[in-house]
């Protein structure tokens, strides 16, 4: 298999296809006895632009493993019979180049088939890079956001495609220390606004803004938020929350055992529970020890309770 060659600067987007991409067969050519086929991919949303390369016996490859978990996989152009390269060898090519450049267009008439990783890896679709920027426009009144919560809007400036990394199709955002709670992660497409709400007051929080596309997402930039507003969860006894343990940085759930003078927080890490439903994200989850790091900076720990004010 060929490595994509180098996307070209971003262009101004052209009107929308139906089809995510545009591909065209740009040329042919013969390499060490075989016939090398290239591809000159657009990315219709953005207007980048690449090449990917493709032996016809590499495609059939490719296309044999794709039938197994997409069906309706557009019939492969056929070989033809034994010879005919000998006989026919640029007519060959030509038509083969014409017949493949049919199968990759039909197959994007598939929705179930354009968005497989399997198919986006034969166009030499990867995954963005990380974004550019990310900054806070502003934090929403108060009295236009749910009792004891704030709201952001968010201004992120997408990755620009480039020899390793293809084009975002849209902006994904999560806060880390609330995943499975009422704050859902959330995917914004390129040039929206991005608002987030609900985030409870008085925290500290850390956003997790990620760049994507079919093919997957970048790497996560982190922006720390501090939410205005007064505190109006409660860290006690017994009190539910995400906390991060110190041996990997990551937020995990746990119960607060004891709040010290200090105001640092001394924590339960809870294990998974067999007959429960609830999907915990838990240290011993990652290989980590759930008897260490459990004396917390109350920085780091976000009640998952409403209760009085602190």
């Amino acid at each position: 298999m060929f490595c994509p060659e180098p996307a070209s600067p971003r262009k101004p987007a052209s009107p929308r296809s139906s089809h995510p991409f545009k591909v065209k067969c740009a040329s042919y050519q013969a390499v060490v006895g075989n016939m090398v086929y290239t591809f000159s991919v657009t990315h219709n949303a953005s207007g980048a632009e690449w090449e990917t390369k493709w032996r016809f016996s590499e495609l059939l490859i490719a296309d044999s493993r794709l039938r197994h978990s997409i069906p309706t996989l557009p019939k492969f152009p056929a070989k033809g019979p034994p010879g005919m390269k000998l006989m026919m060898g640029p007519q060959r090519a030509q038509r083969r180049a014409a017949a493949l450049q049919s199968y990759l267009t039909t197959a994007m008439d598939r929705e179930e088939v354009a968005n497989h990783p399997g198919f986006l890896a034969i166009l030499g679709m990867r995954p963005p890079d990380s974004v550019t920027h990310v900054r806070i426009l502003r934090w929403l009144p108060l009295g236009e956001c749910l009792p004891g919560t704030a709201s952001v809007e968010l201004e992120v400036v997408p990755p620009v495609p480039s020899k390793m990394f293809g084009p975002a199709d849209e902006i994904r955002t999560e806060i880390s220390a609330l995943k499975g709670t009422a704050i859902p992660p959330s995917n914004t497409a390129l040039g929206e606004s991005i608002r987030i709400e609900g985030l409870p007051c008085g925290e500290r929080l850390s956003l997790e803004v990620r760049a994507a596309n079919s093919a997957g997402a970048s790497e996560a930039v982190s922006v720390r938020l501090a939410v205005p507003g007064k505190r109006t969860r409660i860290i006690g006894p017994g009190v539910r929350v995400r906390a991060m343990w110190a041996g990997d940085g990551d937020t995990y759930d746990a119960t607060v055992k004891k709040v010290m003078e200090d105001g640092s927080v001394f924590v339960n890490w809870l294990r998974p529970a067999p007959l429960s439903s609830e999907d915990l994200h838990c240290v011993c989850d990652v290989g980590g020890d759930d008897t260490m790091h459990r004396l917390v900076s109350r920085a780091m720990v976000v009640p998952l309770e409403v209760g009085p004010e602190e």
